[in-house]
Order: C-alpha cells, then structure tokens, then sequence
C-alpha cells in the first residue's frame, strides 16, 4: 500500500514530494487530479502539475466524479493512473461524490493493485477510518453540507489525520479531548508537512503532533520512520 496524506499546498512540501516520486517508482507515470468538486478553483490543479512537473512528471490530468460519467470512464481513468491525486475541499461533499457513483470502491481496487494514492487535506481524510476530523473544532472545520449520516472512509490507515494543524492551545485541548473517544492516533500535521504510507511503513515530513487516549505525544519528525502493522 503506497499513500501520502499532505496538509496544505506549500513550498515546504518538497521533500513529501520527492517520496511520492520514489514510490511511484517509473520514468514515465500518469496522474489524476481529482479535484473535491467541479468548482474548486484552477489553482489547485495548476499547482499539483506544476508540483510534479518540476520532478519530471509529465503526463497529469483531471477526472471530475461530481459530473455525469461512465463507470467505464471511471475504470479507464483509475486502471490507467499510477498515482491518483484527490484535492482539498470539503470533505463531506467529497465523500458523499466518492461513495456516488462507486468511486470510492475504484480507489481501494487501485491501492490494492500497487498505485500511490495522494491526497491533501480532505483528501488526505478520506484515506482514514473515517472522516470526523473534518467536523471539529467548530472554529476551524468542514461543514457537513451534504446531510450524510455515516462518516466511514476509505479505512486504508490506522491513523486519523488533522491536517492545517497549528501549534496553539485550542488545537491542542480539541484534539485531546476528540482523542478519548477513538481507538486509533490523531495526527495533526501543519502546512508544509505530511505522511506517507509506503507497504506498512509510516513517515512523517515536517511539523506533525500526535495525540492519544487524551494526551499529546512525541512523533518523529524530518523523515524518520516508523512500522505500522496496516499493510
């Protein structure tokens, strides 16, 4: 299972960047933007193909899931990517267009056969058990827009994923307390850092926290690594 879950569009995302490359691991990959909706702004995209170009990728292109397609259209796009990029953006409305038109299934089918699956902020939640983390705390968080009642994900980690994290005490009193109810650590990632996923074995790049039954502690940092029995 390759995975990278990325906070934010940032300069200091190079390094998580070049470890996607590694996993990718061809000369010449193909990748799918997905953005969350149809209108989530151009930026984005010009950003992940400006991003992968500078690393040699060529071949980028974008599959919108909350516009009329085929299932074939669907297969195509999925059996012909070597990595699959899913954008920010609300992470609700995004769940509910995965989960549409079996989308999300697709994605499981691509992971499973070796394909790195990225995915920023609510992209990155996605790729959890589920997507709470998107609906706290109630200053900084996602609006459930869509009115969906089950909040299970992809369930490809066992880690629930905070990204936009900031190193300040109501983030840290919200993910505290949010961590006694889960069986799993919440790891809260500042812009410019990241995780990836690489056959069990979970890196952290850049500026991330870990919480846990209600208290906070150390995660290794700069690209150390550690097993994770998830495969």
């Amino acid at each position: 299972m390759k995975l990278a879950l990325y906070s934010g569009y940032d300069e200091k995302n190079d390094p998580i960047d070049r470890e996607v490359i590694c996993m990718i691991g061809k000369k010449k990959p193909r990748v799918v933007f997905i953005p969350s909706a149809n209108h989530v702004p151009d930026f984005e995209y010009d950003y992940v193909r400006e991003t992968f170009s500078e690393h040699g990728v060529k071949d980028i292109v974008m599959f919108n899931i909350d516009r009329p397609y085929s299932t074939a259209d669907a297969e195509r796009v999925t059996k012909s990517a070597d990595m699959i990029y899913l954008s920010g953006g609300n992470t609700f409305y995004f769940l509910k267009s995965l989960r549409q038109h079996h989308f999300d299934r697709l994605l499981l089918k691509f992971v499973q056969r070796g394909g790195v699956l990225a995915g920023l902020s609510a992209g990155g939640i996605l790729m959890t058990p589920n997507i709470m983390t998107a609906s706290y705390p109630k200053f900084d968080r996602d609006d459930n827009i869509v009115g969906i009642r089950s909040l299970d994900a992809l369930n490809l980690v066992q880690f629930e994923f905070f990204p936009h994290y900031a190193p300040e005490p109501e983030y840290a009193r919200e993910l505290k307390k949010q961590s006694k109810l889960l069986k799993y650590p919440i790891y809260g990632v500042s812009d410019g850092g990241g995780i990836t996923v690489d056959n069990g074995r979970l890196s952290f790049f850049g500026d991330v926290w870990g919480y846990f039954a209600g208290k906070q502690f150390d995660v290794n940092v700069a690209n150390k690594s550690k097993k994770t029995s998830k495969k």
